[in-house]
């Protein structure tokens, strides 16, 4: 009868194991709380060993995390965690037991982090961290013989749920551009929904709530006085200026993915609002998102002295007798003669650029590293390189680069991962310095400009589309490999500009 019963047993949840975690997380902070008081008092013990003793836990167990190997204490700990039985030891799934272990790691340097915190009277640092046992509490003692324990709270609220799935967002390999705008959607969530709320309480309504305020809310809600809620600053914004189309629709999709996610965990037992929209919103036109430079700005970037000659490497703003032929001075000019992307060009590597038949060109694809990355399928393919960039010795720029390193590599990547970001930054900077900048153009107008300049000289759209990277509108365009690079430098060296041509290294 009892094999018969434990056949019948129903694997735990990775929600019902946290919610066991949480449980040995609290019995762990009670105990850590009675041995800080009592420790001190104990002149047989050195507090400063101790302290010493904890650090080198929390090392070892951190090292056990990164590689998701646990020793066999942990391992052991978390077996006694799962089994809901005396012959349920061995027989539980690896992926609980994983989880489990790495669980009860968090909660062994959590509670060793905030013990050596008392020991050494850093009481500031002694609050917890993890957001596995948020909402635990830190000053409760072991109960008395006779006492009932005190049990930890096991409800999931809609905060603990976005944070899970910020955690598991990330180790999917986001990068932190995503995750910050995915944090930013969640923060509106709670804002709208209520950060405290059961997960399992959120209702259809609350996610159509939500939808309104981000279809309504004004741009500058984050900015808001605290006295008013974002509900109500979107009920009173009836007319005013409202978040842009694609960033509403961004908010309201990373939210409701978490939700998504949750379902499929067994968080929750059904998506709320899986089918609610986003309040109908009138798109303004794509040729309206960003202009080409005009005739006057191109001849103010090309004449500036980060392109014709400087004071210093560092006042590139002021003219001088100084040219650096580094990033600064080339992705603005592959730029305007490629049409390529900001992060395309940033992120080239010296094996992108390849020639075939004695032509020249960027091979836009993740190529060997793994850190790069190409908007759409669309997006890998060859792109010739324009006479004008040959000429000026673009090509011994690449010959100096290192073998599989990028060629620029002065542009470093950003915070967020992205490869365009740093680059972005000082080009607005230069921008308003130079006077060429306004709302409507960035650097991605280059790749207007040379869509424009292609119409102009006659190159047929499906040859503009595949040197953009572009989708083709027809199943039909889905077809074949790709013009040869023929055709395609054929139509690269159609396209001019009215602008100076690019300073050589010897004119410098």
């Amino acid at each position: 009868m009892l094999f018969e019963e434990l056949g019948r047993m129903p694997e735990l949840t990775f929600s019902e194991i946290d919610d066991r975690l949480r449980s040995y997380m609290q019995e762990s902070l009670d105990k850590g709380l009675e041995f800080a008081r009592l420790l001190p008092g104990d002149t047989m013990i050195d507090t400063k060993t101790e302290v010493i003793g904890l650090r080198e836990d929390i090392v070892r167990l951190r090292h056990q995390l990164a590689t998701q190997s646990f020793g066999p204490d942990i391992v052991s700990a978390a077996r006694n965690l799962l089994a809901q039985s005396p012959l349920d030891m061995e027989s539980q799934p690896l992926e609980a037991v994983q989880h489990a272990c790495e669980g009860v790691a968090r909660a062994r340097v959590e509670n060793a982090r905030i013990l050596a915190a008392r020991l050494e009277g850093r009481y500031d640092e002694a609050s917890l961290r993890d957001p596995l046992f948020e909402g635990l509490k830190t000053n409760t003692l072991p109960p008395l013989p006779g006492e009932e324990p005190a049990t930890a709270p096991s409800v999931l609220t809609f905060e603990m749920l976005g944070d899970r799935y910020l955690a598991y967002a990330g180790k999917a390999g986001n990068q932190q551009k995503t995750l910050g705008d995915l944090s930013r959607s969640l923060r509106l969530a709670y804002a709208v929904i209520g950060a405290d709320k059961p997960a399992t309480s959120i209702t259809t309504a609350d996610v159509a709530l939500l939808a309104q305020v981000i279809g309504t809310v004004p741009p500058n809600y984050a900015k808001l006085k605290s006295k008013t809620s974002l509900v109500e600053a979107a009920a009173a914004n009836i007319s005013g200026q409202r978040l842009e189309p694609a960033t509403q629709e961004k908010l309201f999709r990373f939210a409701k993915a978490a939700l998504k996610w949750a379902e499929a965990m067994e968080l929750i037992p059904k998506q709320p609002g899986a089918n609610v929209k986003l309040p109908a919103v009138k798109k303004g036109s794509k040729k309206d998102s960003r202009f080409p430079y005009s005739a006057e700005q191109l001849n103010t970037i090309f004449t500036s002295p980060a392109l014709t000659g400087h004071r210093t490497p560092s006042r590139r703003m002021e003219p001088g007798d100084m040219l650096i032929r580094d990033g600064k001075f080339w992705i603005p000019w592959i730029g305007l003669y490629s049409g390529m992307r900001l992060g395309e060009i940033v992120q080239l590597l010296k094996s992108d650029v390849k020639h075939e038949s004695e032509i020249w060109y960027f091979d836009v694809s993740k190529g060997e590293n793994e850190n790069k990355h190409i908007k759409t399928a669309a997006g890998v393919r060859r792109v010739p390189i324009h006479r004008a960039l040959i000429e000026a010795g673009f090509l011994d720029h690449v010959a100096k680069a290192k073998k599989g390193e990028r060629i620029f590599e002065d542009v470093s990547f950003g915070l967020d991962g992205y490869p365009s970001a740093n680059f972005t930054k000082h080009w607005g900077r230069y921008g308003r310095a130079i006077s060429f900048w306004t709302k409507k153009t960035t650097f991605h107008s280059f790749r207007h400009n040379m869509i424009q300049a292609m119409k102009e000289a006659g190159v047929p759209k499906e040859v503009r589309l595949e040197i953009a990277g572009h989708e083709g509108e027809d199943t039909h365009d889905n077809y074949g490999q790709g013009l040869s690079l023929t055709k395609l430098r054929e139509a690269i060296e159609r396209v001019e500009y009215p602008v100076p041509a690019i300073r050589s290294a010897a004119t410098v």
